[in-house]
């Protein structure tokens, strides 16, 4: 979760609500699911968590909407913290292993990416 300057949690409530307006106005989804996760952060550091939650949830649900993998792994861990913090344990866990496998398939993904640059590749005449 991020840590804002100088604990002013409300000053950067207010920046990112400010910018989730914009990012839907110009239809920027995933700025969208950016600025609500950054809110679900923020709220966490308020010990809100019910508003964390409904925010990191709402993040997570854009960021599989648009197939933004590396946004639901964080998604996911920023919400799986959050219900650990409410001592939602079960739901955690299941959440913290989904964020396990989003970051895996990530890793992997990355890793044939690897593979593949390190072949030579024919040019098309």
């Amino acid at each position: 979760m991020p840590i804002f300057p100088w604990g002013q949690y409300e000053r950067a409530i207010d920046f990112h609500q400010q910018s989730l307006a914009i990012k839907r106005e110009i239809g920027d989804r995933q700025g969208e699911a950016n600025s609500l996760g950054n809110l679900g952060s923020a709220y966490y550091s308020l010990s809100q968590y019910e508003r964390a939650i409904d925010f990191h949830q709402q993040s997570l649900a854009i960021d599989r909407e648009i197939g933004d993998r590396q946004g639901e792994a964080l998604s996911l861990n920023n919400l799986g913290a959050t219900l650990i913090d409410t001592h939602h344990w079960q739901d955690a866990e299941t959440v913290l292993n989904q964020s396990i496998l989003a970051y895996e398939s990530l890793r992997t993904k990355s890793s044939q990416g690897l593979c593949a640059a390190a072949r030579p590749t024919a040019r098309r005449q």
